[in-house]
């Protein structure tokens, strides 16, 4: 007797409910064709709102009375859901006797561990609260709502607990932590909402352990997720265009479905570039250096360097072997023993490493990161050059460490960077890989998933900064400038004084222009101006007291003085009393002799003005000089006379005209 169609029945588990043991092995109830609810229950309003996923177990029964043979069947969906917010779709665990919470299990693997979050764990997460707190550098990104991520303690240990959870909403805030008296660092704190409550205590590490590799029991810390699917899902889409018989290909409207619920919800973002910042390395100083370190090795531990590293510039021998940095990597041969953050100098040591306390000597070129903006770059995906491999050139050509890439996959955002020595990695391997030329600008990424349509592949990269390398200059001391707002200080009557600590400070002139005491400087006699520079830097708001003389400036025009043979001039500056040492100012006029003969027509024709001041020899004489300190001349205080032969070096531009011939009429 053959087997028909109608023989072929659905069968009931011995629980049709959404509970753990829902599920189980088979009973001989059918699954009745055409009765409402007769295996899912209806939608409230509650699920509406929230979402559910409900899960029944059947099985196929083959339900005659004959011994023919049964050749096989299959199971398909072959109605949509009228709800577009409802779909439905079968998967299978080949187990007969397995329970709602096995499935359950199988569905959620799709997520697996993936690469570490940037940051740390910010201290203490307890057990019960919807929120994780982590701490992250600033131009670090944050997580997106509705992403999943799973917070793990103990990892690779015995001990080890995880918990996978969803974000719901995110927040954060820029806080300044002090790491000793005279170093802070700027980190942003994020808060993130998750769906379900922490069922552990989760512990991570203060910002002052992290930044500095201190000792910690802190064992917490954050990684992404990546599919890993666990199941095989089947459903059903629509047709986009009619097929007919013997065509090879057919076009649906997607081949994802929903399976389980999510939710998305807009986070502004303010006061954000919008072409985003880049930190490009630049090697600061000329020589490699070496910091001497005594630390304790472990995973817990790690190591501040004191200053952002050159990428690939990092090699030291620990417990006895050499090792190098590859693109952040810190490799012992071909065994990774740790990783490098180039922008802040630190090691982050992992279980590949030993342990033990020891002195190493870290040998690095020492860098600078100026923050400049990005240049960005972006190709759009069509249905026509959909693919895993992309090859771009970049211009300008990207410094290293600088070059971002993300794409979008499934309505997520994928992102690789450069490690610093020309390859692309995501936080997982899973995302793609790739390189970058550092001489050519070219790029080839392979993405791990196939872009969607319509979304476009990014590029964000910092060109090679231009800038003064000034490591090896000298930093001038403090000094300030005080203008008395009076001329014709009298020498020798200058004193300043102010506090320090609770200290009286002084100085005063030596009557030569020079200030001595607890601090130097010099005084313009003449126009009433300090320079000072104290011996010791002093505190915010000191107020500097200045005691000092004056007297009526006086001033006088010297006129009808010819130079001698040798461009001398001498004149006695009108009065009868003794001139002042460091108050005599003045201002002579010259013109070019070479100049004068040339052109004799220009006679009168002023080039410029030398500017000389006195500086006393003794209290009878001195030197006329100018702002450089260059002779030009002498003064005698007593009998006011001045002799000087003024030089200026400066650039004329002179134009002589001359009679033409006509060549018409040979008329000038």
């Amino acid at each position: 007797m053959t087997i028909l169609s109608g023989d072929i029945k659905l069968i009931k588990s011995q629980v049709m409910l959404d509970t753990d043991d829902g599920g189980g092995g088979t009973t001989d109830q059918e699954v009745i064709d055409g009765q409402s609810n007769n295996m899912f229950p209806d939608i409230s309003e509650l699920d509406r709102t929230y979402g559910r996923i409900s899960l029944r177990k059947t099985f196929a029964w083959i339900d005659t009375n004959n011994t023919d043979s049964y050749f096989g069947s299959h199971v398909i969906i072959d109605k949509r859901p009228a709800d577009p917010k409802v779909s439905v779709s079968l998967f299978s665990t080949r187990d007969w006797f397995d329970r709602r919470v096995n499935a359950a299990d199988r569905v959620e693997s799709y997520l697996a561990k993936g690469g570490r979050w940037a940051g740390h764990v910010y201290e203490v997460q307890t057990e019960g609260q919807r929120v994780i707190q982590i701490v992250t550098r600033v131009e670090d990104a944050e997580p997106a709502t509705g992403q999943a991520l799973v917070i793990v303690a103990d990892e690779g240990k015995v001990t080890e607990y995880a918990q996978y959870v969803r974000v719901t909403s995110v927040s954060s805030v820029v806080q300044v932590f002090s790491l000793s008296q005279d170093k802070d660092v700027t980190r942003k704190v994020v808060t993130i909402e998750i769906s379900d409550p922490l069922r552990h205590n989760f512990e991570g590490p203060t910002v002052k352990a992290f930044e500095q590799g201190l000792p910690t029991n802190a064992n917490a810390f954050l990684r992404e997720t990546r599919v890993a699917d666990a199941a095989s899902y089947y459903g059903i889409q629509p047709l986009v265009a009619s097929v007919s018989i013997g065509q090879a290909q057919i076009q649906v409207a997607d081949v994802f479905t929903n399976i389980i619920p999510s939710s998305q919800q807009e986070v502004p973002l303010i006061d954000l570039d919008a072409a985003g910042q880049s930190q490009a390395f630049v090697q600061s100083g000329g020589n490699p250096i070496t910091v001497n370190v005594t630390t304790t090795v472990n995973v817990a531990t790690n190591v501040y360097l004191g200053s952002p590293v050159m990428p690939k510039t990092l090699s030291f021998t620990l417990f006895g072997q050499l090792v190098e940095d590859f693109g952040g990597e810190l490799r012992r041969g071909s065994v990774v023993v740790g990783s490098i953050d180039y922008a802040n100098g630190q090691i982050v040591w992992n279980d590949q490493a030993g342990s033990g306390s020891t002195t190493i000597a870290f040998g690095f070129t020492p860098a600078a990161i100026p923050t400049r903006p990005n240049q960005t770059y972006s190709r759009v995906v069509t249905a026509d050059n959909r693919g895993y491999n992309w090859v771009t050139t970049l211009l300008p050509i990207p410094a290293p460490a600088t070059l971002q890439v993300s794409y979008t996959s499934q309505g997520k955002v994928y992102v690789l960077r450069d490690t610093g020595n020309g390859q692309l990695k995501g936080a997982d391997s899973a995302f793609g890989s790739g390189s970058i030329s550092y001489e050519t600008g070219t790029a080839l990424l392979t993405t791990g998933a196939l872009p969607d349509v319509g979304t476009v592949i990014m590029y964000a990269w910092g060109a090679p900064t231009a800038v003064y390398d000034r490591s090896g200059q000298l930093i001038p001391p403090a000094s300030v400038e005080i203008d008395l707002e009076q001329k014709g200080i009298a020498a020798n009557t200058v004193e300043v004084t102010w506090t320090l600590n609770g200290d009286a400070k002084s100085a005063s002139d030596d009557g030569a222009g020079s200030l001595t005491g607890d601090a130097t400087g010099s005084v313009d006699y003449a126009n009433g101006l300090l320079f000072l520079t104290p011996a010791l830097l002093p505190q915010q708001g000191t107020v500097f007291s200045v005691d000092y003389q004056h007297g009526t400036p006086e001033s006088a025009i010297v006129s009808d003085v010819d130079p001698d043979g040798s461009n001398q001039i001498t004149f006695t500056i009108a009065g009868s009393a003794e001139l002042i040492p460091t108050s005599v100012r003045i201002k002579v006029p010259v013109r070019s002799a070479s100049l004068i003969s040339t052109y004799p027509n220009i006679f009168e024709y002023v080039v410029g003005v030398v500017a000389l001041h006195d500086d006393p020899v003794d209290a009878v004489t001195g030197n006329m000089v100018t702002e450089q300190g260059v002779i030009q001349g002498s003064i005698n205080y007593v009998t006011r006379e001045v002799s000087v032969t003024p030089v200026l070096n400066t650039s004329v531009t002179a134009y002589q005209y001359a009679a033409l011939e006509n060549p018409v009429n040979g008329a000038a």
